[in-house]
């Protein structure tokens, strides 16, 4: 994250720490249908059920969890976008009683 503007040194650190938010969000909200094929398919094999299907039921699930997780990679690489600072000085301002990082940014 490029510090550009010099009025806004004073909270580097609690911007720093919004902008990291704003990543884990983005990435959450892009790739929310691979996490979920993910824990799915560890759900499945957390509960055994290569014991329990047949080879070829197994073959064809592991067939639709691969097509699956090809989907949420696609899926996500399209709704994935670059957190800016600009955005992480708006979440924290709005934050703040009265918007005093807009005000310090005022000409």
């Amino acid at each position: 994250m490029a510090q550009t503007d010099p009025a806004l040194n004073g909270v580097k650190n609690p911007l720093r720490l919004t902008w990291v938010g704003l990543w884990a969000e983005v990435l959450t909200h892009a790739f929310w249908p691979l996490w979920t094929v993910c824990l799915l398919a560890l759900t499945a094999l957390g509960f055994g059920a290569l014991n329990v299907l047949p080879l070829e039921m197994a073959w064809f699930s592991l067939l639709v969890f691969a097509t699956a997780i090809a989907f949420g990679i696609w899926y996500g690489a399209r709704h994935f976008y670059w957190p800016v600072q600009a955005q992480a000085v708006a979440r924290l301002d709005a934050t703040l009683h009265g918007q005093p990082l807009a005000a310090l940014q005022d000409a």
